[in-house]
């Protein structure tokens, strides 16, 4: 890439010199009004050289941004043309890599289905002999020839390795199925004995049980037969006490309630004095407070009204005192007394 320098630029590189020569030789007095306007003018200056700079450059990239878009679009479109004639042969090569592919992938998932039918139960499942019969079948039918091409001796090895385990999990569950089973049919066994000797004591204890329940009933049913003839005669005995008792107890409630009507008579017209009595004193004394409430009320009235005429008389004297005929003076005293005057008041 060549570093000449570029044209638009030189003008500006021969005032640069000069420029610097004449900014270092530059003295402001900052401080006073016209070195500021001085120093400032100079700045505008610089400033108008550095915007005629900017300019120059945006007019000089402008067209070399026009020229770099024109670089890559060629580029691209000679790009297309060139992808379009890769493109009639690669698609050939992608097809035949794709059915290579699905080829291969074929033949490494049939041989993954036949290393997956011994891999033990990712789910802890225990298998049964009839699933590991039927895989053990599916495997063995599966026919390894030409057809597994390079993959012939690995399917062989893998079909060998899966027969071999299957059958020893086969032959294992098989025997552990048949003693299974044959503990299930002793204990099979045992529980119906079990079953028919518990039926059997049942039997016998509900027979004894029923015999001793015969001996208890007749036992229980004779002395209940005593215990109600018992019944009957203390009922009868029981009868005639309460019945006299009825009578007795009759004779002392007329008795005891004419007392008690008596004595309530008694009461009820002695209640009915203590409330006169009591209605009288209430009265009387309601009576006092009320006349002694009112002379107190009078009283205090009396006094305010004393109070308040000595310093209403008060007021009076100082407004006649300060010059205000008494007439006034009164006029202005009740004006003030009654609230009348804004934000004028006397202090009782």
């Amino acid at each position: 890439m060549e570093n000449n320098p570029i044209a638009v630029y030189e003008p500006f590189r021969a005032q640069l010199a000069e420029l610097s020569e004449h900014n270092k030789s530059l003295v402001f007095d900052y401080a006073t009004p016209s070195g500021n306007k001085e120093a400032r003018s100079h700045i505008y200056k610089l400033r108008q050289t550095k915007a005629a700079l900017d300019k120059a450059r945006k007019a000089e990239k402008a067209a070399s941004l026009e020229y770099g878009r024109r670089v890559d679009s060629e580029a691209n479109e000679i790009s297309e043309q060139i992808e379009t004639m890769i493109a009639v042969h690669q698609k050939p090569l992608d097809e035949i890599e794709a059915l290579e592919a699905q080829r291969i992938q074929k033949h490494q998932q049939a041989i993954a289905v036949m290393q997956a039918s011994y891999a033990p139960p990712l789910d802890g499942h225990e298998q049964t002999a009839a699933e590991l019969e039927a895989m053990f079948l599916s495997v063995e039918m599966v026919k390894v020839d030409d057809s597994w091409e390079e993959f012939v001796a690995e399917a062989a090895k893998v079909k060998d390795e899966a027969m071999r385990i299957l059958k020893e999990r086969l032959t294992r569950r098989v025997k552990y199925e048949a003693e299974r089973a044959e503990l299930e049919q002793l204990r099979a066994q045992a529980e119906a004995q079990a079953k028919k000797d518990y039926e059997a004591k049942i039997a016998s204890e509900a027979a004894e049980r029923a015999k001793r329940e015969a001996e208890e009933k007749a036992e229980r049913e004779k002395q209940e037969q005593a215990a109600k003839e018992q019944q009957a005669r203390e009922a009868a005995e029981e009868k005639t006490r309460k019945e006299k008792e009825a009578a007795d107890r009759k004779l002392l409630e007329e008795q005891l309630r004419s007392e008690r009507l008596e004595k309530e008579k008694a009461a009820a017209e002695q209640r009915a004095k203590d409330a006169a009595r009591e209605t009288e004193e209430r009265l009387k004394r309601e009576a006092e407070a009320k006349a002694k409430q009112e002379a107190e009320e009078l009283a205090r009235r009396e006094a305010d009204k004393k109070h308040r005429g000595g310093i209403n008389k008060a007021a009076l004297d100082a407004f006649v005192k300060g010059g205000l005929p008494e007439v006034h003076a009164k006029k202005a005293v009740e004006l003030i007394a009654q609230k009348a005057i804004p934000a004028v008041s006397i202090s009782y």
